[in-house]
């Protein structure tokens, strides 16, 4: 009577798909490994070729950037030419063109400036760490118009690294400005010495 039980028969079947599943969750933790790796991959491609875009100051994007452009920007264009050599990008474009927006994309331009700003913060707390062990560092301020005519305040610190004696000069923001009288620009200079941990 027990083996027709309501009970026994659901723990039998319970029981059986356990059994049955089972086998799919090492696969499926396999899977997700190795897609893990695959993505690690890509960025670090995407790393790479945003830092070489950026220490030549070469611009991103194109005015049209669509898959069927002849020319759809440096960042894109780049990532096209590194494809030939490198299968994980090859696959990547592939998908991306045949699945469009189902699948994670990592040459968007959202995707693009998220990995500007990561490097950015990278860069800055580098040089954040580098001026809080300089002893000394000095502060340059210069103003001019963009193409917009829109003033806008450079920021540069100078200072020695402790470690290899050289004089550094670094960039470390650029902040538009109405106003370019002494106290504003002292206010701004205050501000970037706050954001940089700088008494």
């Amino acid at each position: 009577m027990h083996e027709t039980s309501e009970d026994h028969i659901m723990s039998s079947i319970k029981h059986s798909y356990k059994e049955a599943s089972f086998p799919l969750i090492p696969s499926i933790t396999e899977k997700l490994n190795a897609d893990i790796c695959l993505n690690k991959e890509i960025i670090s491609h995407l790393i790479d070729l945003t830092l070489f875009l950026g220490r030549h100051c070469l611009s991103f994007r194109g005015y049209r950037e669509g898959w069927n452009e002849e020319i759809r920007g440096k960042f894109k264009d780049l990532v096209v030419l590194l494809a030939k050599y490198s299968p994980v990008l090859a696959s990547h474009i592939t998908e991306i063109q045949i699945q469009g927006r189902k699948v994670n994309n990592f040459l968007s331009w959202q995707r693009q400036n998220q990995l500007i700003k990561a490097i950015l913060t990278n860069i800055l707390n580098a040089i954040k760490k580098e001026l809080i062990e300089a002893k000394f560092f000095s502060i340059s301020l210069d103003t001019t118009f963009d193409v917009s005519r829109k003033e806008q305040v450079s920021f540069i610190f100078r200072y020695i690294n402790k470690n290899t004696c050289i004089v550094h000069e670094r960039l470390v923001a650029v902040k538009e400005t109405i106003c370019t009288t002494g106290l504003h620009l002292f206010d701004m200079f205050e501000t970037i010495c706050q954001e940089m941990s700088i008494n």
